[in-house]
């Protein structure tokens, strides 16, 4: 095993939003500033591709309106999965819509 894969392991999203916001401030390599810290380095990299951003203690709520009804006419359905969310959409969506629901997961 290498020496960076030795260290504690990030506890959870909160400790991590919290590490990966002092490495960046630092501007050391990731590998170095965990390992003078006794922190696997894995473990935070994982988290950095999750796009871990800081916990707001506050949940952030969203109203979503339908301006008008959607018109079902056509019968394409398509289905877009990215880490572990999913949006469904068929041939008659609206783009402003979408736009706009993609915004709410955005801040989930």
């Amino acid at each position: 095993m290498s020496k960076s894969a030795t260290g504690r392991m990030v506890r959870d999203r909160a400790e991590a939003a919290d590490l990966l916001g002092e490495w960046q401030a630092s501007g050391a390599r990731m590998s170095d500033w965990c390992r003078a810290r006794g922190l696997n380095w894995y473990s935070l990299n994982a988290y950095r591709g999750r796009g871990v951003v800081p916990v707001d203690p506050e949940p952030q709520f969203v109203e979503l309106t339908l301006a008008t009804p959607p018109v079902m006419t056509a019968p394409g359905r398509y289905h877009v999965r990215l880490d572990g969310i999913e949006v469904e959409v068929d041939d008659n969506f609206r783009e402003d819509t979408l736009v706009r629901l993609l915004g709410v997961l955005a801040a989930c």
